[in-house]
């Protein structure tokens, strides 16, 4: 506020700045403290890739994403291969590249840990600040510790992915 005093008194007269002082304090006053700063600690994501075979699944999770609000892009494929293509084409252009991927374990053809395996192959300029999640039904406590062991796996959570799972992964990567 006080910048804006300055600024105030170098362009207007004194008896100007003496009434706009008042108000923009007023306004202020009106502004709850922990709105304005859960707008001000906002933590978006420009692109999220679901990896999972189960239409139904990936479905359920845009409409997760589209109530969580602070995503931009939301991209689905069915399977380990096309999410590689994507990423591909991807690195011809660099906004389409995902800030997150969420990762199935069990699909058919290529699993998630095959998929795992290809991608540490890709160019890490494309690879290097996207956060890999898991997010499987598997309650086998082998795959957990496995991903553990993994370094560019960030996570390991149990499906259904939900607004609250979504947001303390956004809070936690961004």
């Amino acid at each position: 506020m006080n910048i804006i005093l300055y600024l105030c008194s170098l362009t207007y007269k004194i008896d100007f700045c003496r009434f706009i002082k008042p108000s923009i304090t007023w306004v202020l006053s009106l502004v709850k403290k922990d709105v304005l700063l859960q707008y001000m600690n906002t933590s978006t994501v420009n692109t999220i890739l679901f990896i999972d075979d189960d239409k139904v699944t990936n479905f359920y999770n845009r409409k997760i994403v589209n109530k969580y609000k602070k995503v931009k892009n939301v991209i689905s494929v069915d399977s380990g291969k096309s999410a590689l293509e994507y990423l591909l084409n991807a690195e011809t252009n660099a906004s389409s590249i995902p800030d997150l991927i969420f990762l199935d374990i069990n699909m058919p053809g290529m699993s998630g840990w095959e998929f795992i395996e290809e991608y540490k192959k890709i160019d890490p300029k494309i690879t290097k600040n996207i956060k890999v999640i898991l997010l499987t039904t598997s309650s086998n406590n082998e795959d957990y510790e496995r991903s553990k062991q993994i370094e560019i796996i960030d996570g390991y959570i149990n499906k259904p992915l939900s607004v609250n799972l979504l947001e303390e992964i956004v809070k936690e990567h961004y």
